[in-house]
């Protein structure tokens, strides 16, 4: 194949397109690369391409031919001849019958015109069709029915079509109903002085036999001040519905604000999103594709019309392609090929990347010295050679990026990244896998946890890319419950460990905590990544709250235990020199402090009993069960709450909102002890008040 045809093919399908887009779109606003033609399945799909020759006249001569495969490899289309249009406008296609499997399909047109050879990629994608219905055929098809559609009894449309009758339908319904009668009232004259109870007559009014208006607005305005006297009765003090409303709205903010505190805050450094760091990485890596196959088409052009330009003309274009080119500190944000190397240098330790800055570097040189060259003494075939070089070097560095096709296995830089893409995903299905496990704990027997675990265990080993642990994560399981459950949130910790370092920037040393039993041991993995250099890795994090100086038992060689007069907790800090590929595991043991123990809550639900129950028979009866029911509830939830709940995390956080609902005890309780000591100052209770006092 000549290389003329590597020129047209980028000056034709490259020029158009991409030269916009690499102009247009900055890094905050990433084009994506040029997709694929979509072909809906079972469909004939016209695939098609222009041809021009150098001075952009249509060529109507060429003998083209259209071959593809199936995503499976195997031969769809064989080398079938294309049909030029009648229009005489360069156009040439083939109708494809879209009806094999779903997927790409790997496609390409070869034309020959004259002594020139050329072949275009053309791959397709086949999709299956989507619903062709748009929001105003629905919505007519609902609202703009006749009646007469909806005849399914009880259907919605029946209902909707119905709901509302008619004038003419209300006055059929009303004269053709046959009991109808507008002579006679029937029996209702009899059935209202019959009635045995009436009470528009009596002895008891004052004005006689008949009841008057007088009557009726006395008697309502007695029973509403009696009703008036007891309410102001029953509310005497401080203790009301109202005061409960407000405690509990309270105890559901700090809830809220409390329960989801982090268990660890870390402070040494904010760890990026993976997620949003792979979607960055996407956009720069298809931006960096759109700027080098603009510059390798701009490149083939200068080689193309080598004897027709002007030497200020080669300049012109030599200047561009090193503007967009950049130099090797352009820092990520400038858009130039350079920075966009800087951004992947800096984010991932990928092989494919330095191969690029490698290409990219000597492309630089042959173009500096092409300029120089040019300016001195004008083009020449030693020029002319060099920009032969430079074709060629651009043709290596598309190759190295590679393209959204790329599979994991092909060493590019979008191969490479869907390889990250899918560790991460794996990753994210161990976590689950690991989640599932802990939640199902007590349902296996010592056997199955062992197994399950070991198997899980394996799978991580697979996804791991920290260095030096594998060996700790396919050590033999204890056939102890606790080493066993350590065992699997050390596991789980790695899994996080692993996101966390796919996550930051390249080369950078990594903590990550979590926690075990034995009775809390907060336990942190620092590795060094680097397989060339020493570095120390610092170490920061904040303990719970909860935790007071006497509750920390030990901690190990390195670290320092502080206390934060601002934030009013302890921390833990340290810092370690790591040798290349070091990893070692520390670790701080506190006191099991986040326990609310069942005879502490049998003991608050005795004295609620006692404290209510001098208030039977007695007007403040009514809101002390009210109170008394919703501590036995809070109670309740506090022992549901302090059960084997998993993650020594998660218990925390449960001991956390069991800590909330004690709160609220302690003030429903003091409002129990008040309305005592109102019910015992009304002189029928003299020997209680020494009792409450003695609850108190």
């Amino acid at each position: 194949m000549k290389k003329t045809a590597q020129v047209i093919r980028n000056v034709l399908l490259v020029v158009v397109f991409i030269n916009v887009a690499a102009l247009v779109f900055s890094k905050n606003a990433w084009a994506a690369s040029g997709n694929v033609q979509i072909c809906q399945k079972n469909s004939t799909c016209v695939v098609g391409e222009f041809l021009y020759d150098d001075s952009y006249v249509p060529i109507t001569n060429a003998s083209c031919s259209f071959n593809s495969k199936y995503p499976n490899g195997d031969v769809f289309v064989n080398s079938q001849p294309m049909t030029s249009a009648s229009a005489n406008d360069g156009w040439y296609s083939y109708d494809v019958i879209a009806t094999g499997s779903a997927g790409t399909y790997r496609s390409t047109i070869c034309c020959t015109a004259g002594a020139d050879y050329l072949c275009l990629d053309k791959s397709f994608e086949v999709a299956t069709a989507s619903s062709t219905l748009t929001k105003d055929d629905v919505s007519d098809s609902v609202w703009n029915a006749p009646r007469a559609s909806y005849t399914a009894s009880g259907s919605f449309g029946e209902a909707l079509q119905n709901i509302i009758p008619s004038v003419n339908d209300i006055i059929v319904a009303t004269w053709g109903y046959s009991n109808r009668s507008l002579s006679t009232f029937g029996s209702l004259t009899v059935d209202i002085w019959n009635n045995a109870t009436r009470l528009l007559t009596g002895a008891n009014l004052n004005s006689g036999s008949l009841a008057t208006k007088s009557d009726v607005d006395d008697k309502v305005n007695t029973k509403t001040q009696e009703l008036k006297d007891e309410i102001k009765k029953t509310g005497t003090g401080s203790t009301d519905i109202s005061d409960l409303k407000k405690i509990t709205q309270r105890t559901n903010n700090l809830l809220e604000k409390l329960v989801n505190k982090p268990i660890i805050e870390t402070s040494v450094e904010d760890v990026p999103d993976l997620q949003a760091k792979l979607k960055e990485t996407d956009a720069v890596a298809t931006q960096l594709f759109i700027g080098t196959q603009y510059s390798n088409s701009k490149a083939g052009l200068i080689k193309l019309k080598w004897n027709s330009l002007e030497n200020s003309e080669v300049l012109d274009s030599v200047q561009e392609l090193t503007r967009r080119l950049g130099g090797e500190n352009d820092s990520s944000s400038s858009g130039s090929v350079f920075g966009y190397i800087s951004y992947l240098k800096e984010s991932w330790d990928w092989t494919p990347t330095e191969t690029i800055k490698t290409q990219a570097r000597a492309i630089r040189e042959v173009l500096v010295s092409i300029q120089r060259e040019v300016e001195s003494s004008g083009k020449s075939r030693s020029t002319y050679n060099k920009v032969i070089t430079l074709v060629n070097l651009f043709d290596q560095l598309d190759t190295s990026i590679g393209d959204n096709s790329n599979k994991v296995n092909q060493k590019t830089l979008f191969g490479k990244l869907k390889e990250t893409k899918l560790l991460a995903g794996a990753l994210d299905d161990r976590s689950k896998d690991f989640e599932a496990f802990l939640d199902s704990w007590n349902s296996y027997k010592l056997p199955e946890k062992q197994r399950k675990l070991s198997e899980l265990s394996k799978e991580v080993v697979a996804v791991n890319r920290i260095p030096s642990i594998n060996k700790s994560l396919l050590s033999a399981n204890s056939s102890l419950e606790k080493e066993l459950r350590n065992k699997s949130y050390f596991v789980m910790g790695i899994i996080s460990a692993n996101k966390k370092l796919l996550a930051r920037k390249t080369g950078l040393t990594l903590t990550s905590t979590w926690l075990e039993l034995g009775s809390i041991i907060f336990k942190t993995l620092v590795t060094n990544p680097s397989t060339l250099i020493s570095q120390k890795a610092t170490l920061k994090y904040y303990l719970p709250p909860e935790i007071k100086e006497e509750d920390i038992i030990e901690a190990d060689s390195g670290l320092t235990i502080k206390y934060d007069t601002e934030k009013n907790q302890y921390y833990v800090s340290g810092e370690f020199l790591l040798a290349p590929s070091e990893t070692k595991t520390i670790s701080v043991r506190t006191q099991d402090i986040w326990i609310i123990s069942k005879e502490e809550v049998d003991s608050l639900r005795k004295q609620a009993e006692e404290l209510s129950r001098p208030l039977e028979k007695t007007s403040y009866f009514a809101q002390g069960v009210t109170i008394k029911s919703d501590i036995d509830v809070s109670l309740d939830k506090i022992l549901n709450l302090m059960k084997d709940n998993g993650t020594p995390e998660i218990k925390i956080r449960a001991y956390r909102e069991a800590q909330i609902e004690m709160k609220a005890i302690s003030g429903k309780m003091d409002k129990l002890k008040e309305l005592v000591t109102q019910a015992s100052s009304t002189g029928t209770m003299f020997g209680f008040v020494g009792g409450t006092q003695t609850l108190a």
